[in-house]
C-alpha cells in the first residue's frame, strides 16, 4: 500500500508517467467526492490525502470462517497460558511476517502500530492460523479443531 498527499488537478488530467492521475468514481460516490475535493480545495490549497493498494480477497468472518478459526485457537491459548485475548492477537500480529505495519511518529517517537484484522488478506490471515499452531507446539498445547469450538 502507499499512503500519500498530494496536490489534486481541477482539469482532467490523466498520466501517471508524469505523476498525474485521474480517477473515475462510481455514480453513487460521486457526489460525495465533490463535496470532498471541494473542501480540500478551499481548506487544504487543492491537497487530498490518497491511499492506493493492491486490491485483495478480505479474509472470511463469521461461523466456519478463518475469524473464527483463528480467534479460537487464540481463546484456547489463553485458557492454557493465562494471557489474555489482546496480549496473544498482539503476538500473533508480531510473529505473522506478511501481517501489515506501519510506523507512524508520535510526540517525537517512532510507533510500530499493526492493522485491524479487518485490514487483512485471506493469506494473511491463513499465516496467522499457521502461527497460532506453531506457539500452541512450542508451548505443548493441543488445540482442539472441533466446529463445536
Amino acid at each position: 500500500m502507499i499512503a500519500f498527499t498530494a496536490p489534486f488537478a481541477t482539469q482532467g488530467v490523466n498520466d501517471w508517467r508524469q505523476g498525474r492521475v485521474c480517477i473515475t468514481t462510481p455514480e453513487t460516490w460521486r457526489e460525495a467526492v465533490r463535496v470532498l475535493l471541494m473542501n480540500c480545495e478551499a481548506k487544504y490549497k487543492a491537497t487530498v490525502g490518497m491511499k492506493l493498494f493492491e486490491p485483495f480477497r478480505l479474509r472470511s468472518t463469521g461461523w466456519k470462517s478463518q475469524n473464527h478459526h483463528l480467534h479460537g485457537h487464540i481463546r484456547q491459548l489463553c485458557e492454557t497460558t493465562g494471557y489474555t485475548m489482546g496480549e496473544l492477537k498482539q503476538i500473533v500480529k508480531e510473529e505473522t511476517p506478511s501481517w501489515p505495519v506501519t510506523f507512524p511518529e508520535f510526540r517525537g517517537k517512532r510507533r510500530t502500530v499493526y492493522a485491524s484484522e479487518a485490514d487483512v488478506s485471506i493469506e494473511v490471515e491463513s499465516e496467522a492460523i499457521e502461527i497460532t499452531h506453531r506457539i500452541a507446539f512450542d508451548l505443548g498445547v493441543r488445540l482442539i479443531e472441533e466446529e463445536s469450538i
